[in-house]
């Protein structure tokens, strides 16, 4: 009503002069605020028992940093609060046919004392891994998965090996064949909403459009969760994940 005001008064008066009226752009449409997302992931029945890991006396390095700080299975670690570390949590549906870069931060993992920190990490497609050590000790970064190429390289005190990987892969392992019991799990995914969830068993994941969604959490000792999710503005509704002893 306001617009066909404006254009009657406006061709009025350019009437009055003999030109035209002028043309006036529709109004365009304001795009909706982005939104955080946040949830738990919690954990119910008896945790396992978190044991040491047998490391052979002849890994001298390793048996040290075991007698000072005991390096402990990390599969299944429940915090206090009866909620579920390591788990992985992205976008599974809604994100179709959209492309994102790759940020430019790169993703960092550390074999720090003959363990590889953290246990679960997550990358985009294209964005760089770098996997480091201060350690005066040899270690071998050996990485595996189903729908990327297979690398092993040596990794030495000071060093970064930087990895990227084109495709979408949820089987990715890194490990050390000298030091059997050092692996993390990677989960690459093609877009950036994903988190992990840490100490406090809780995730974020930023800067995602108001849609409709499903949402997965992933633990590498339990069947996969899914839910469908509908998030219109901020604050939204927390989502949580139970994941029951098997």
């Amino acid at each position: 009503m306001l617009l066909a005001s404006l254009l009657a008064v406006s061709w009025f008066l350019y009437n009055e002069g003999g030109a035209e009226p002028p043309v006036l752009d529709p109004p365009r449409a304001v795009p909706a605020p982005m939104v955080t997302l946040q949830g738990r992931v919690l954990f119910q029945g008896d945790p396992p028992p978190r044991r040491k890991w047998p490391i052979p006396e002849k890994a001298e390095f390793c048996a040290q940093a075991q007698a000072k700080d005991p390096i402990l299975h990390e599969r299944v670690i429940v915090n206090d609060n009866g909620t579920l570390r390591n788990v992985f949590v992205y976008i599974s549906k809604g994100l179709e046919q959209k492309a994102y870069p790759a940020p430019e931060q790169p993703a960092v993992l550390t074999s720090d004392r003959c363990r590889y920190v953290p246990h679960v990490l997550a990358v985009q497609t294209g964005q760089a891994l770098h996997v480091t050590t201060q350690d005066d000790n040899l270690y071998n970064c050996h990485v595996v998965g189903r729908r990327n190429p297979e690398i092993n390289k040596t990794l030495r005190k000071g060093q970064v090996l930087e990895f990227r990987f084109a495709r979408q892969d949820f089987s990715m392992k890194i490990k050390d064949d000298v030091h059997s019991w050092m692996e993390a799990r990677l989960f690459v995914v093609d877009h950036p909403f994903f988190a992990v969830t840490g100490k406090d068993g809780t995730f974020e994941i930023k800067d995602l459009p108001p849609g409709t969604y499903q949402i997965t959490a992933r633990h590498e000792s339990f069947r996969l969760l899914r839910q469908n999710i509908t998030i219109r503005k901020e604050p939204t509704e927390p989502v949580v994940f139970t994941f029951r002893d098997r």
